[in-house]
């Protein structure tokens, strides 16, 4: 009860439309995650900038490789990335930006382990810190009151992704929103 609760307050909080982002856009001509900008007001590789910059003004959503390592929480204000949510918004955006296939695309998912790995940091200033456990399938209080603050919208389906084992899978739109 007390999670239905908190998601009618994210999103009644969160509702405002959100401004133009210099983040990453989705592939040319791509719309299988239509449904997520169509839903949330932008991709979600602005989404995920916008989160992470919370914590760190400079922040930018790179353009990831797909078959390379992407990014890391690594900024020394960890709060904002060491959560389920950005590991979600972050796993989506790499969805968005390498789906060449359209509604076909089998999807781009990460392996058991890989939430933990982005975890750890590898860049300066951070080198070898672990951000710790995270909060799964929350935001801390003060980071949910920033998000609100911000007008950054989060989707009621990003509080119940999480797979246990540290994976993530790329499932349909009907996947996201029936849960």
């Amino acid at each position: 009860m007390a999670r239905w609760i908190l998601s009618l307050s994210v999103l009644s909080c969160c509702w405002m439309m959100v401004s133009a982002s210099s983040a990453p856009t989705c592939y040319n001509g791509s719309d299988t995650l239509q449904w997520y900008m169509d839903a949330i007001g932008e991709t979600p590789c602005a989404t995920y900038q916008r989160l992470r910059q919370i914590c760190n003004d400079n922040y930018t959503t790179p353009t990831w490789a797909i078959d390379t390592p992407t990014d890391q929480c690594d900024d020394p204000l960890s709060t904002c990335c060491c959560n389920s949510i950005a590991w979600s918004i972050r796993m989506l955006c790499i969805n968005c930006e390498w789906d060449e296939f359209g509604v076909g695309d089998p999807g781009h998912s990460a392996g058991a382990g890989a939430y933990y790995n982005y975890r750890w940091s590898t860049g300066v200033p951070n080198n070898g810190i672990y951000c710790g456990d995270g909060h799964n399938q929350t935001l801390p209080e003060t980071l949910q009151q920033a998000v609100c603050d911000r007008g950054i919208r989060l989707g009621d389906f990003l509080y119940n992704i999480f797979w246990p084992d540290g994976s993530w899978y790329a499932h349909s739109r009907a996947s996201f929103v029936s849960s």
